[in-house]
């Protein structure tokens, strides 16, 4: 009984010690660590639409010859997200890169880009709600949006995450 509580002693001692060992990790991975204790999550969306009208200058008439249909007009789409960030990371980041993407009524994407979130004032289990607008886009009906953190980023795109950057 005594040799068995010996051997798991010893061997508790050697993780320790192994663990005590391993080398620090780089303020990459640290970064890596704390990206993957934070989450994103889209609330809700709103798309609104406007047509957009042609400037016509002063003496300038807006006549068509009889019978020809003046072209439609260009609608501009807006979308607004309000997205949740939230973590469980003790230690926080100065902010957090969120993957914003858009798709369409299949599933398929049409769009994808990059939002940069303050979270320095964010703390452990509580989360930070945001608006982004996503000025004139392509819109169809029955296109939608997601957003995330993405939890392992190559070393070669560290430089469009703002967080392997900032001090």
């Amino acid at each position: 009984m005594k040799s068995r509580r010996l051997v798991a002693t010893l061997g508790g001692l050697g993780v320790l010690l192994c663990w005590a060992c391993a080398p620090p990790l780089t303020p990459e991975e640290e970064v890596s660590n704390l990206r993957m204790q934070y989450e994103a999550e889209l609330k809700s969306f709103t798309v609104t639409q406007e047509p957009q009208t042609a400037d016509v200058s002063e003496g300038e008439d807006e006549e068509t010859d009889d019978g020809v249909e003046a072209p439609a007009p260009t609608v501009r789409s807006d979308a607004l997200l309000d997205i949740l960030v939230s973590t469980t990371a003790t230690e926080r980041l100065p902010g957090i890169t969120v993957e914003v993407q858009q798709v369409d009524a299949a599933g398929k994407e049409k769009a994808t880009g990059l939002l940069w979130v303050d979270t320095s004032t964010l703390g452990r289990g509580n989360g930070v709600q945001v608006t982004h607008v996503l000025e004139d886009i392509t819109y169809d009906a029955g296109d939608g949006f997601w957003v995330g953190v993405r939890s392992s980023i190559p070393a070669s795109e560290y430089g469009k995450y703002k967080e392997f950057s900032a001090p």
